[in-house]
């Protein structure tokens, strides 16, 4: 009998350490890197979507080949052409979409053509003469820095100056190349 005591006194010790050893709170720490996304593109649609992943998801995936707008021809029939500058950005910063234009120019006569630029939202076209050299123009302009994912669409019109074309002597190669830029503060 006293060994039966002894051998339940023992499981009786052990079992009290087993319970007296439960922990209620566990600590699980949770790690990421969310990498840095930024981009624009010219295109002849905006960025559509209902919501801010299915903009993001048009953005990368959609607006690819003929939606890209790498040149824009103009005719007699058709002086005005509406295209849209798409934004994409996850970068804590200020940014800024700008660019600078001249007019158009053959390399084998001497007249120029001008045009203008009407930026959705803003107050008036911004007119190239074909004098002019360098114009700058803001497409999108965020105000202050800004946090977190956004995408953004800016639709703007370029129209030739109907005078200027009409004036213009002929030529196959009329042209001018925008550089447009994306700043971040």
């Amino acid at each position: 009998m006293k060994k039966t005591i002894a051998i339940l006194l023992v499981l009786v010790i052990g079992m009290a350490g087993v319970f007296a050893a439960n922990n209620s709170t566990a600590d699980l720490a949770l790690k990421t890197n969310v990498p840095g996304k930024y981009g624009l593109k010219i295109a002849s649609r905006a960025v559509e979507g209902a919501t801010l992943g299915a903009k993001v998801t048009d953005f990368n995936d959609n607006l690819t080949g003929e939606l890209l707008v790498g040149e824009v021809p103009f005719t007699d029939q058709d002086l005005t052409e509406t295209l849209y500058m798409n934004y994409l950005s996850n970068q804590k910063v200020k940014a800024t979409v700008t660019t600078t234009m001249n007019p158009m120019a053959s390399g084998s006569v001497s007249t120029k053509i001008g045009y203008s630029v009407a930026v959705a939202g803003a107050t008036a076209p911004v007119e190239v003469g074909s004098g002019d050299s360098s114009v700058p123009i803001t497409f999108i302009d965020e105000g202050s820095v800004v946090n977190g994912m956004r995408v953004e669409s800016k639709a703007f019109t370029i129209t030739m100056d109907s005078d200027e074309w009409l004036a213009a002597s002929a030529a196959t190669d009329y042209s001018t190349t925008w550089t447009v830029t994306l700043a971040t503060i």
